[in-house]
This record gives structure tokens, C-alpha cells and sequence, in this order.
């Protein structure tokens, strides 16, 4: 199997406290009215560990470079809004970016780029979570809410492992198996494959999510035989490339 490139992977137990910030917030430097608002650029922040993209992938690349692409050429579609959230911040009120990290990276790397300042956003459709939203509530909507790209399975799997992780005050668990299951909208078999493809071995999983080993595949041989499912799948790799086949 190919050498694992140095991805940064996102934390499975990743259960933060959350704390709501106020309106105000938002309506001292946004525009709009209801729960939709247009935000200056430089307000909207990223939760730290939030987001559950593995970013270190040619296809991430890629798809980040197709929408540079059009936002520069067809500016940024309003009827597709990013989602956010009023949080705390060393007690200032910040706005999280909750759904959307992708096309706001975008808009960001374009304002980078732009040393005359032809082709800057300055302000993003934001629509407002409700106060009373949890992290459970927005780790959910990053399955639920995502109407772009859809979350690869492995990035599928991080958002179970993280609703399976979440306790309330008293240390229970907050959701079962069935619980997830529901809320995400997929099968309780589905939720297994997930979590035997987050705890596959690391060669395994570098092998997905760089597109030489499709999730199906690799699920199929870790639950046929775990300790095998390597060796065999590192074989598959090796033919398909003597076949010039970029997948096994």
C-alpha cells in the first residue's frame, strides 16, 4: 500500500462545551433580517476541531479548487448559505461556522490571492442555528444539513463516534446504537460499517480516503477477516496499479 500521506485526521471524541453567545453579536456588523444574515468575512470563525473533512486529500484539493473557480466566475451562490452559530470565545461573542467550512476556506483563500481586490467577498449568507443548539444538535446537522458535498464515510464515521462519545451530566451516554441511527437517517448495520472503517488500521484508512481502496472494499475485508485485511488489500492496491487502475 501506498506510503500514508501526513493527513491530519478529526478527533472521534471530539465533545466540546458549548456556550451560546448573544444577538448582538451578529447585528453589529451583519445585515439582514429572520435568522438569515450577510456576515463580513473576517467575523465568521471555525470552531478548532469542529469540522470533520479530512482536508489533506487530492480530491479535497480538488473540490476546493472547482469552487475558487466558480465563485470567481459566478460569485457566491446566496441561495446556498453557510450555517452558524452565536458562541463564546475568551467571553467575546463569536460567530462559528457550522456547516459550510469548505466554501468559506474557499472564499478565504480567494481573498488571499486577491492582491488587487477585483475579485474579494467581503460579506457570506449566514443562516443562525437557534440559541438553545448543542453540540450534539450541530454535529448531527453536519450529516443532516449538508445539501454540497456529501461527508465521505469515513468523515460519516467521526460524526458517529462522536454522538457515541457524548454523555450527560451524570457520565450516560446520551444516544444508542438505534438512537444514531435515526437521527442520521441510515441503518444500524450502516452505523457498524462505519465504525469498523474509523478502526481500521491506519494503512487501511489512508488507503480510502486517498481513493486506491474504495470504503466498500475495505470494509468487506475487515469484517472478513481483520488481521488479513491489510495484507490483502495492500495486494489488491499493487494489482490494480500494474493494471493502471487507480483503484483496487
Amino acid at each position: 500500500m501506498a506510503k500514508a500521506p501526513k493527513m491530519t485526521l478529526p478527533a472521534a471524541d471530539f465533545a466540546p462545551t458549548l456556550e451560546a453567545g448573544k444577538l448582538k453579536a451578529v447585528t453589529s456588523v451583519a445585515t439582514g433580517k429572520d435568522s438569515e444574515y450577510m456576515i463580513p468575512v473576517g467575523q465568521l470563525r471555525v470552531l478548532p476541531g469542529f469540522n470533520v473533512r479530512v482536508r489533506e486529500t487530492n480530491d479535497y484539493r480538488a473540490h476546493l479548487e472547482g469552487l475558487k473557480q466558480s465563485i470567481r466566475e459566478n460569485g457566491f451562490y446566496a441561495n446556498k448559505p453557510l450555517a452558524g452559530f452565536i458562541g463564546k470565545e475568551d467571553d467575546e461573542d463569536v460567530i462559528y461556522v457550522t456547516d459550510g467550512h469548505t466554501r468559506l476556506e474557499a472564499v478565504q483563500e480567494i481573498n488571499d490571492e486577491d492582491v488587487d481586490g477585483k475579485e474579494s467577498v467581503e460579506s457570506l449568507p449566514v443562516i443562525l442555528k437557534p440559541a438553545g443548539s448543542n453540540i450534539a444538535d450541530l454535529t448531527i446537522a453536519l450529516v443532516q444539513d449538508n445539501n454540497g458535498r456529501p461527508l465521505t464515510p469515513y468523515e460519516m464515521g467521526i460524526v458517529v463516534k462522536r454522538l457515541a462519545g457524548m454523555t450527560d451530566a451524570e457520565g450516560n451516554a446520551l444516544y444508542t446504537k438505534g438512537d444514531i441511527a435515526r437521527k442520521l437517517s441510515v441503518t444500524e448495520r450502516y452505523i457498524d460499517d462505519l465504525n469498523v472503517l474509523v478502526d481500521a488500521p491506519a494503512k487501511v484508512r489512508t488507503a480510502v480516503l486517498e481513493g486506491s481502496v474504495s470504503s466498500t472494499l475495505a470494509i468487506q475485508e475487515l469484517r472478513r477477516n481483520p488481521k488479513k485485511a491489510e495484507e490483502r488489500l495492500t495486494k489488491a492496491v499493487e494489482k490494480a496499479k500494474a493494471e493502471g487502475k487507480k483503484k483496487a
